[in-house]
């Protein structure tokens, strides 16, 4: 099975919806042998979503029930993945420069910049 994680600064918001948009997509393109998850570079405790993230995913993916929580990423995850997509740059950055041994196990980390006011503006979940 392939693992891919999103990984913003909590994992309360931007991470999170990414998360849940290619599961929804994956789940839509019959795609069952991948594994997509979420995660922090700063989670101090484990969080809920933030309240306008899930009502964006609420109405984008149809999950009616969220029993999600914020995670932090760990080494161990960073060395199973398959492909690593940060919502910023400098988050790329931070994982390059703070988790060992990525790049003799991971073939792919990415950015794919998400505006921090694109995430929790009402008009984006509209």
């Amino acid at each position: 099975m392939k693992k891919i994680i999103m990984v913003s600064t909590n994992n309360t918001c931007r991470s999170f919806i990414a998360e849940s948009i290619l599961r929804q997509y994956l789940l839509d393109a019959d795609q069952k042998n991948i594994e997509v998850i979420s995660r922090g570079l700063v989670v101090l405790f484990p969080e809920p979503v933030h309240v306008k993230a899930a009502d964006m995913v609420i109405k984008t993916c149809g999950i009616e029930s969220l029993d999600f929580r914020s995670a932090q990423l760990t080494q161990e995850e960073v060395e199973e993945s398959d492909l690593i997509l940060t919502m910023t740059e400098e988050q790329k950055d931070k994982i390059l420069e703070e988790y060992h041994g990525y790049k003799d196990s991971v073939p792919g980390i990415m950015s794919c910049t998400i505006p921090r006011h694109l995430s929790s503006s009402t008009k984006f979940i509209e």
